[in-house]
C-alpha cells in the first residue's frame, strides 16, 4: 500500500511546485518624496509632476523614476524641469522664478507713467500751493507796511519842530519804500501763483490724455475641467478640481 501511494506522493509535490513558480512574486516598492521650492516663496505656485496637479501643498510622494515637473505662477515664466525619484529618499527641487516678459515691460512703463505724473500734476499743484501760500504772506506784509507808511505821513503832516518834521519824514519815506517794495513782490508771487495754477491744469489734462498702464491678464496654463463635492464617511464635505495642462 505505501510502494502505491509514493508515485502519488510525488507527482502531487510536482504539482505544487509548477504552480507555485506560475505565482508572480509581489515586491514592496520604496517610495521617495520631492519637495518644491521656489525663490521668492510664492504662495500660489501651481506644480505639475507627472499627472499629478499640486496647488497648496509643496510635497509629494512618488514611485521611484523620472518624472516632469512644471512650476507655474502669476507673473513668472513657466520652468520645466525633469527629476529623478529614488525610493526611501528625499529629493529637493530649487527653482528661482524669473518675472514674464510682460510683467517687465508693464514695470517699465508704470516708471515712465509715474515720472509724468509727477512732472504733470504733482510738481505743478506743489509749487502753484507754494507760490500760493507766499502771495498771502505777502500781501500781509505788504498790508502792514503800508500802515506804518500812513502812521509816519500822519507824524510827519502834524510835525512842528524842526527835528520832528525831519524825523518824520525820513521815516515815512524809508517806509513808503518797503511798503512799494512788499506791493511789487505781493504782485510777483501773484502772477507767479495764477501761471502755476494755469500750467497745474494744463498738466492734468495732458496726463489725462496719457494711457495708464495695465498689469496684463496672467492665463495660467491650465484649464478647469471639473469642480465636484460630495460626503465622505464621516458626513464631511469633500471637494475636488480637476485641472487640464
Amino acid at each position: 500500500m505505501k510502494n502505491q501511494l509514493l508515485p502519488l506522493a510525488i507527482l502531487f509535490c510536482l504539482a505544487a511546485a509548477a504552480r507555485a513558480q506560475e505565482i508572480p512574486k509581489v515586491t514592496l516598492q520604496k517610495y521617495g518624496t520631492l519637495v518644491i521650492q521656489t525663490v521668492p516663496p510664492i504662495g500660489a505656485t501651481v506644480a505639475r509632476v507627472g499627472d499629478t496637479v499640486l496647488q497648496k501643498s509643496n510635497r509629494i510622494v512618488l514611485l521611484p523614476g523620472t518624472y516632469e515637473v512644471t512650476l507655474w505662477s502669476a507673473y513668472y515664466q513657466p520652468v520645466t524641469r525633469t527629476v529623478t525619484i529614488r525610493g526611501d529618499s528625499l529629493h529637493y527641487l530649487r527653482e528661482r522664478l524669473v518675472l514674464s516678459e510682460e510683467i517687465l515691460a508693464y514695470r517699465e512703463a508704470r516708471t515712465g507713467y509715474n515720472k509724468k505724473v509727477f512732472w504733470y500734476k504733482v510738481a505743478p499743484y506743489a509749487a502753484t500751493g507754494m507760490l500760493a501760500a507766499g502771495s498771502v504772506a505777502a500781501w500781509l506784509r505788504s498790508w502792514n507796511h503800508q500802515q506804518e507808511a500812513l502812521r509816519w505821513q500822519e507824524k510827519y503832516d502834524h510835525a512842528v519842530s524842526a527835528s520832528e518834521v525831519a524825523v518824520s519824514k525820513g521815516e515815512y519815506q524809508d517806509a513808503r519804500k518797503i511798503a512799494v517794495n512788499s506791493k511789487t513782490t505781493m504782485y510777483v508771487l501773484s502772477g507767479l501763483t495764477m501761471a502755476g495754477a494755469y500750467l497745474s491744469l494744463k498738466g492734468h489734462r495732458k496726463l489725462r490724455s496719457l494711457e495708464k498702464p495695465v498689469l496684463p491678464a496672467q492665463s495660467p496654463p491650465f484649464e478647469v475641467e471639473g469642480f465636484g463635492a460630495r460626503l465622505n464617511e464621516d458626513n464631511r464635505p469633500v471637494f475636488s478640481l480637476t485641472l487640464k495642462f
